[in-house]
């Protein structure tokens, strides 16, 4: 019988009385005489079937492993790496450094305000309530906490002072809290609100107080809308702000409610007394400029018989032969200037001018004759 035929390098057969060889598989080499596939080694792969000794296998290229067998390299998974040729397996990224790709050599530093642990494909934020302002941290325990007065939002970088209207009372705080009705905060970065005076209010997350409408007033500290200011009333004025109403002085008036400011009395009339809701009329003989307090006189040698005048030029001049004077006791529901009555006497020129006649003497009797003797 003829001899068995080696097979030839490239080429394998495990089986006996076979007739034929195989060409080696993909990821292993045959040298001649080969009864089974033998694999490349690790750190090399085979990409092509009838590969002859390990030669023919080739180096796995960085960000590659390549495990005993291989017919291709295997990229290295998100969070490893392969800076060299020829590995067998891939590395972790180490603490601190993070990789998202796939196949790379290199891992990236972890990034400010983030974390980065034993073989990272990400970063993870740094927990609200704390911060990171360096790179290459390898845990959340080294984030900082934020202080108070500033919050941290999960991935900062650096604490966020609390903005006027809001405050952190303490360390840790993921957020600001907007201050409370009836408070107030008008600077940055601070631990607490402060109370809403008397005549102002705050509603929430107020970076000034407010002050109530003119027409309104509040006595109280801490309220937080318009609403609750009081309605100023009749005879009383209140401007913006007030803590309390304010009387309408003499010579002024508030005839309704929620009245910013008193009304001066308008001419022709007056207002002796203070939180008044109106004016009274100028009595006759009298008169009353705007904002009057009281009524005036007319000037001596005028007179006026109407009422509501609001001006001495409104005084009437006394007629010609007739007096006006200025009432000693004016009383004022009455006319407070004389002037003839129309029946009275009226004297003459020429008695008003020339002076009484005076009587003649009456003339000594004579004495009595004396007696003869």
């Amino acid at each position: 019988m003829p001899e068995c035929l080696s097979c030839a390098a490239g080429s394998y057969q495990t089986d006996g009385g076979s007739t034929g060889c195989n060409a080696c598989i993909l990821g292993s080499f045959c040298p001649e005489r080969s009864a089974a596939p033998s694999p490349c080694k690790e750190g090399t792969f085979g990409n092509v079937t009838g590969n002859r000794a390990q030669a023919d296998c080739h180096a796995c290229p960085p960000g590659h492993a390549c495990s005993v067998g291989s017919s291709a390299p295997t990229p290295c998974m998100p969070g490893n790496f392969m800076p060299n040729a020829s590995a067998a397996t891939c590395v972790a990224c180490a603490p601190g450094k993070y990789q998202p790709s796939r196949g790379e050599t290199a891992c990236l530093p972890c990034e400010p305000g983030r974390f980065c642990e034993v073989g990272a494909a990400q970063p993870a934020l740094c927990p609200a309530g704390t911060y990171g302002n360096a790179t290459d941290l390898t845990a959340a325990e080294e984030c900082r906490n934020c202080t108070a007065g500033s919050a941290c939002a999960s991935g900062s970088t650096e604490p966020k002072p609390c903005s006027a209207g809001s405050y952190a009372p303490n360390a840790r705080m993921p957020e600001c809290l907007a201050c409370d009705p009836g408070k107030y905060q008008d600077e940055p970065q601070e631990t607490n609100c402060t109370l809403c005076e008397p005549g102002k209010f705050c509603p929430t997350g107020s970076s000034s107080e407010l002050p109530c409408e003119g027409g309104t007033y509040s006595n109280q500290s801490g309220i937080g809308a318009q609403e609750q200011c009081n309605e100023c009333m009749a005879g009383f004025s209140c401007n913006p702000g007030s803590i309390e109403p304010k009387p309408c002085s003499p010579g002024s008036y508030a005839p309704n409610a929620r009245m910013a400011e008193c009304e001066a009395c308008k001419a022709g009339k007056y207002q002796d007394e203070p939180q008044e809701t109106e004016c009274m009329i100028c009595t006759a003989g009298k008169y009353c400029p705007e904002g009057s307090s009281s009524e005036l006189p007319c000037e001596g040698g005028t007179y006026s018989s109407a009422i509501g005048i609001g001006a001495q030029e409104d005084c009437n001049a006394c007629p010609q032969g007739a007096a006006c004077t200025l009432n000693p006791n004016p009383d004022p529901r009455r006319r407070t200037h004389l002037h003839p009555h129309p029946h009275s006497p009226q004297p003459s020129p020429s008695s008003a001018s020339s002076p009484s006649p005076q009587p003649s003497p009456s003339p000594s009797p004579s004495p009595s004759p004396s007696p003869s003797p």
